[in-house]
């Protein structure tokens, strides 16, 4: 009894010396531990030629235009940037058309810009006739990855599996 209360009281006191040390102050926290800075400089010329794919891009949709959507679209492999194959093309083209019938209204709902493989661009489709793009009622949004390679952006379906693309969130 007498030596489980001395190992008692000798644990005791190693734990308080142990935190009588001068006291570690928690880290503030900045913008930079919640936010990575993207790992290449985009130009606004970036950014226009990016907008202007994505916006050749919903103005085909829109119209129902799937197949000039699918000569829009590549895909990355061993870090070479190839259009999709003619199945390919062919598979998008009978996805989109199967589920959607009617279109009412098209924009781009978000705009993220990472680096040259992991990017963003979110687009909205209004599909049901009372719906709101901007309150996200009766919409589909698509997200399309522009891949930047040996200067041009490409489009790419956002897709988290591909080659260079990193589960963000």
């Amino acid at each position: 009894m007498k030596l489980s209360r001395f190992l008692l009281t000798a644990g005791v006191a190693v734990l308080l010396g142990a935190c009588s040390g001068k006291s570690k102050q928690p880290k503030q926290l900045t913008a930079d531990d919640f936010l990575r800075p993207a790992s290449m400089v985009y130009s606004s010329q970036d950014s226009l030629n990016i907008s202007s794919l994505v916006s050749e891009f919903s103005a085909n949709f829109s119209r129902q235009d799937f197949a000039a959507c699918a000569d829009m679209l590549f895909k990355v492999q061993n870090d070479s940037v190839f259009p999709l194959t003619n199945a390919e093309r062919k598979g998008y083209v009978k996805a989109m058309s199967a589920q959607f019938h009617h279109i009412y209204g098209i924009r781009t709902s978000s705009f993220v810009l990472r680096s040259d493989k992991n990017n963003d661009v979110k687009v909205t489709v209004q599909i049901a006739e009372d719906g709101d793009l901007y309150k996200d009622i009766g919409t589909i949004s698509l997200s399309l990855n522009p891949v930047y390679k040996d200067g041009n952006w490409y489009l790419t379906l956002l897709d988290k599996y591909a080659e260079g693309v990193e589960q963000i969130y």
